[in-house]
C-alpha cells in the first residue's frame, strides 16, 4: 500500500507540471519549444554531418504533448492499476488520464495565445495509452524492494 502512494504522489506532481506549463502565453511556450527544436537540431547535425536534417518546432511541441502524456499513463498505471481486476488494471488509468487531458485542453482556453485542440487530445490520449501499456510491462517484470 506504500508504494501506491509514492505514485498518487508522482501523479500529483506531474499533473501539476502539466499545468504549469499549459499556463505559459503563447510566446513564452513557444520560445522554449523554439530551444528544444535547435538543441534537437544540433544534435541531429552533429549525428549526420548535414544541416539537411531537422525536426520543426510542431514537432517538438507534439512529440511534448506525447512523453508528457506518456509519463502520466506510466504513474497512473502504478497509482491506479490493480492486479486483481485486470479490466482495471488498464482502462481505469488511461480514462483517468484523458480526462485529466481534456481539462488541460479546457484550461488552455483561458491562457493568453493559447487554444484548446482536439487533436492535442488525440496525442495526449495515444502518449497515455503508450505509458499505460509500457508500465503494465515494466512493472510486472519488475521484483518488488
Amino acid at each position: 500500500m506504500k508504494r501506491k502512494w509514492v505514485w498518487r504522489v508522482l501523479v500529483f506532481l506531474w499533473c501539476a507540471m502539466i499545468f504549469y506549463q499549459s499556463g505559459k502565453i503563447a510566446e513564452v511556450s513557444s520560445e522554449e519549444s523554439s530551444n528544444i527544436m535547435t538543441i534537437v537540431n544540433s544534435g541531429i547535425q552533429k549525428l549526420t554531418g548535414s544541416a539537411q536534417f531537422g525536426v520543426s518546432e510542431r514537432f517538438i511541441r507534439k512529440a511534448g504533448h506525447f512523453l508528457e502524456y506518456l509519463i502520466l499513463g506510466v504513474f497512473l498505471y502504478g497509482a491506479i492499476s490493480s492486479p486483481t481486476r485486470k479490466a482495471k488494471g488498464l482502462w481505469l488509468p488511461f480514462s483517468t488520464g484523458v480526462l485529466y487531458a481534456a481539462t488541460d485542453e479546457l484550461h488552455q482556453y483561458f491562457v493568453p495565445g493559447r487554444s484548446m485542440r482536439i487533436f492535442d487530445l488525440g496525442i495526449d490520449a495515444l502518449g497515455l495509452l503508450a505509458g499505460v501499456i509500457l508500465a503494465c510491462f515494466l512493472i510486472k517484470r519488475v521484483k518488488p524492494l
